[in-house]
């Protein structure tokens, strides 16, 4: 089979838990595409290979659970690697029905967030897309300061409590 059958779309990040999930990044234009998938391909040592999906389950990010990866050590082993479908069970342009402009983040308008080591910084006030990520407007000793949104910072997503713990570098605050 050649590499021509294959369409890109998009590519797994970094290991999501201990049971093999995994955070993927995915093209707006096959976001349909790859929730109708049964499975997705991946190229190993040069051949592309085919994985099974057993779940997706989306919220600030995109969750992957494959089949045949089970434990935080499989994951890692595939992390980063390029997402592939086959070209011909992609669904045509005229026939997609998800157009998403929502922001990623958007979701967390009223959370608090709060940092490892400075504790509560305050409310996510609101959230809005620059050219490199989200940013987050949130309240924070009675000023309105941004903070980046995303995986390099944030450490877990509690719904329940609608807090976002982040680990942010020393000195962000005090821009």
């Amino acid at each position: 089979m050649s590499d021509k059958q294959y369409t890109s779309i998009g590519n797994l990040k970094k290991p999501h838990g201990l049971h093999g999930e995994m955070k993927v990044f995915i093209a707006e234009t096959y976001l349909e595409d790859f929730f109708q998938a049964k499975a997705l391909f991946l190229k190993t040592d040069g051949v592309i290979l085919p994985y099974f999906i057993k779940e997706i389950r989306g919220g600030a990010f995109v969750i992957l659970h494959l089949e045949e990866i089970d434990s935080r050590e499989k994951a890692l082993k595939v992390a980063s690697k390029e997402i592939f479908l086959r070209t011909e069970d992609l669904i045509p342009d005229y026939e997609k029905e998800i157009i998403s402009d929502e922001l990623e983040f958007g979701a967390y308008i009223g959370y608090n967030m709060q940092d490892v080591e400075l504790g509560l910084i305050g409310p996510i006030e609101r959230v809005e897309e620059y050219p490199q990520q989200e940013m987050a407007i949130v309240l924070h000793q009675e000023k309105e300061i941004m903070i980046p949104l995303n995986d390099h910072f944030i450490t877990s997503i509690d719904d329940e409590a609608k807090v976002i713990l982040v680990d942010l570098p020393a000195g962000l605050l005090s821009l």
